[in-house]
């Protein structure tokens, strides 16, 4: 797999999801419910920043390959769930500044218009300049955890790594400290300083077979966000050092996580279905492969024995109830009896 670059061409936001017309509803299912239970995230601004974040991660992870896929999928599953709790938590924190402007300032309801006014000025930071940066990070950090799984593989034969200059037309002084510094890649050092080490950072890196360098003496700080390594963590940036994740209540975080099952179910699904087939892979090494039984096949009697090829095919095999067709390989044994 070649190394992805990241200082790669971003994508304009608007070209992704229609903003304005998920927005409007949103503002239409908030205004509903005045004076009731408003939901702990909005489904349609979540699906705002989501669908979108989740595009740039899947055409990122594309572009590794078909063999990076293969062999990094339960890898990709959670980078693409921890994607979807990051925007969880980010479109919490929109929806409660949103429902706060349904009463003015003398506390009366305000009409639709004047509350839609309001959340447009909330939309502009969250929907559109937030959006489009946390954009532009996502792609780089699935960029930069490709990366990082391919210097894995190849460490035998580069064992170290190079911070390389930034790409960008006016780099940060701070970043300038680091380039072409060499490290091993099994050095602490890359859970601080992969990058992207900033928001819109265009620094990348590289596996090279030059000796590691000295760490340089002025180290500049690094915010608590980006100390994240996306190959290791899966995730975008740190999130419980982000502002959506701390400004949030911590009796409702948990509760928070689990709404990501019913805002994005197809990459629940996905999750659930990634630790079943694990967890049954691991059930059928104790208990059925190596075993036969005797069973009648087409009013013939034959002996059918169960092996780990057997096992992955019948697991990975479509079905319109996967997780019950996963769950029932592990009495395969009874059923074909």
């Amino acid at each position: 797999m070649p190394v992805i670059n990241l200082a790669a061409g971003d994508q304009p936001v608007g070209q992704i999801v229609d903003v304005v017309s998920l927005f409007d509803k949103a503002l239409q299912n908030i205004y509903k419910n005045h004076g009731g239970t408003q939901p702990l995230v909005e489904k349609h601004l979540f699906e705002i920043s989501n669908k979108t974040l989740q595009h740039g991660v899947d055409k990122t992870f594309t572009a590794a390959g078909v063999q990076f896929g293969k062999e990094n999928a339960d890898f990709i599953s959670q980078f693409k769930s921890n994607t979807a709790v990051f925007n969880a938590f980010k479109n919490h924190l929109q929806t409660k500044e949103i429902a706060a402007q349904l009463l003015g300032p003398d506390g009366k309801l305000r009409s639709f218009s004047q509350f839609k006014r309001e959340a447009l000025r909330i939309s502009q930071d969250y929907n559109k300049t937030w959006l489009q940066t946390e954009y532009n990070t996502a792609v780089r950090s699935a960029r930069m955890a490709a990366n990082w799984k391919q210097f894995e593989r190849t460490k035998h034969l580069y064992p170290n790594l190079e911070y390389m200059p930034s790409a960008s037309a006016n780099p940060r002084d701070s970043h300038k400290v680091l380039w072409h510094t060499i490290r091993s890649i099994d050095d602490p050092f890359w859970d601080i300083y992969m990058p992207p080490s900033d928001w819109n950072c265009k620094c990348s890196v590289r596996s090279v077979k030059g000796d590691p360098t000295s760490v340089p003496e002025d180290l500049p700080a690094v915010t608590p966000v980006f100390r994240n390594n996306p190959g290791k963590s899966a995730e975008i940036v740190n999130l419980p050092e982000h502002p959506y994740y701390k400004l949030t209540d911590p009796l409702k975080r948990k509760e928070i996580i689990d709404s990501v099952a019913d805002l994005d179910p197809i990459t629940a699904l996905k999750i659930q279905l990634k630790k079943q087939r694990n967890e049954i892979r691991e059930f059928a090494k104790s208990n059925l492969i190596g075993k036969s039984v005797t069973a009648e096949i087409y009013g013939e009697v034959k002996e059918i024995t169960f092996t780990s090829t057997g096992i992955k095919e019948a697991l990975n095999q479509p079905h319109k109830e996967m997780l019950f067709k996963n769950e029932a390989v592990k009495t395969i044994d009874i059923l074909l009896k």
